[in-house]
């Protein structure tokens, strides 16, 4: 059997890197999967006008 050196703790070693990639990919994941649904109705929302809305008396008003 031979004597092998003990890894640097700046060293990873494949199965560590595999694990840390996976956790960066499902971060990642998950954000996308909160940010999409958020994204999609904003998007679908009708445009609306920014000028005042004015009532049909002629003041400023909230219309419905």
């Amino acid at each position: 059997m031979e004597y092998q050196m003990p890894r640097s703790s700046e060293e990873e070693s494949p199965k560590d890197q595999a694990l840390s990639d996976r956790r960066e990919f499902v971060t990642k994941a998950g954000k996308v999967a909160l940010a999409v649904p958020a994204v999609a109705l904003l998007l679908s929302m009708k445009a609306r006008s920014a000028h005042a809305a004015t009532t049909i008396s002629g003041t400023p008003g909230i219309l419905p």
